[in-house]
């Protein structure tokens, strides 16, 4: 199959309505305590990412509006660096980021 940007791009917006859906009713502290809500945001977080590190370097030129390395650079630490992840920036991504940069995508 073969994945263009637009593809990847529609995973990065469904991706960001999944994590809207998930965090509804929930607080930061749910991060701490409920293992399976924390592992389900740090997956979706981390397949935005891979879907914007797939993006081609010409439609990133193109849209600098979106940060592309600190999204990227989430995925890097979730998946490589899992023990030493911030739970604060989590949280700020999830309640801030991801609102952000679903505006951008729509």
């Amino acid at each position: 199959m073969v994945r263009d940007d637009k593809t990847y791009l529609d995973d990065m917006q469904g991706y960001c309505y999944l994590i809207e859906k998930q965090i509804m009713g929930r607080s930061r502290q749910d991060l701490e305590t409920d293992v399976d809500f924390r592992h389900l945001l740090l997956y979706r977080i981390g397949v935005i990412g891979e879907a914007a590190r797939q993006i081609s370097g010409e439609f990133k030129i193109i849209h600098p509006e979106i940060e592309w390395r600190k999204i990227i650079g989430m995925r890097n630490r979730i998946h490589h660096e899992y023990f030493s992840v911030d739970y604060d920036i989590v949280w700020n991504v999830v309640t801030k980021e991801i609102p952000e940069l679903l505006t951008t995508l729509i």
